[in-house]
């Protein structure tokens, strides 16, 4: 049995009509090519996708871990409504700060040393690489955590921890984990005013697999460092 269809044997009929009533009286808030995205009646988000953008891996690789945003998963035929017979319905807890927010609130150092070492650290040395950090981490009773992440383009999810990765999967992770935070400090870059290279430092000074004292001619790539012996 799928993850998937356990999830619809154990959904609670007021569940189901929450999230219909969230669909059908909630303004969406966000509509993507794979899914949208509406406030739910509680403290949540309702997204709704076809279960072919779904990504199964995923959420079965990644719901056991501290790492991603609480969500209930399950599948129903909201065809009469104008979605499908399979359409996906992620239930999914509401970050109490998104990243701004969190700048805000926590300051923009202590942002960036939780975020770098509580969740992209901890994905790297699981073999997760997160596609698509851009405004997809916020911070979830002072802990940062990614949401969106059951799109069928938001992860890499290799098949063994880093440092058991034949020699082609682990040049493959090192640059994808280098982009991963690239594009996070491309993000905190653009939500703050923070010179550049003093926001790629900091990001550097946070992880435990980058080099630290970036300069302006040097990439990711070239800072990133996975140790295959720790």
């Amino acid at each position: 049995m799928s993850v998937v269809e356990n999830s619809v044997e154990r959904s609670e009929p007021w569940r189901r009509d929450e999230e219909l009533q969230a669909v059908l009286r909630g303004e969406m808030e966000n509509s993507g090519s794979i899914k949208h995205v509406y406030p739910g009646l509680r403290n949540n988000k309702i997204k709704v996708m076809h279960e072919s953008d779904y990504e199964r891996e995923n959420h079965e690789r990644l719901t056991d871990t501290p790492l991603v945003a609480d969500a209930e998963v399950s599948i129903r035929d909201w065809s009469d409504i104008g979605y499908w017979e399979d359409t996906v319905v992620i239930n999914q807890e509401e970050a109490e700060y998104d990243l701004d927010e969190a700048i805000d609130e926590y300051g923009l150092d202590e942002v960036i040393d939780r975020t770098v070492n509580d969740l992209l650290d901890e994905f790297t040395e699981q073999g997760f690489v997160y596609k698509d950090p851009s405004d997809n981490i916020g911070f979830f009773h002072e802990r940062p955590k990614a949401f969106d992440v059951c799109d069928n383009g938001a992860f890499i999810l290799f098949d063994d921890k880093p440092e058991e990765l034949s020699e082609n999967d682990l040049y493959l992770f090192e640059g994808a984990a280098a982009n991963m935070y690239k594009q996070f400090a491309e993000n905190i870059e653009e939500k703050t005013e923070e010179d550049r290279y003093s926001v790629m430092n900091k990001v550097a000074a946070a992880s435990e697999h980058l080099v630290n004292d970036l300069n302006e001619q040097m990439h990711f790539l070239d800072a990133f460092e996975y140790n295959t012996e720790s």
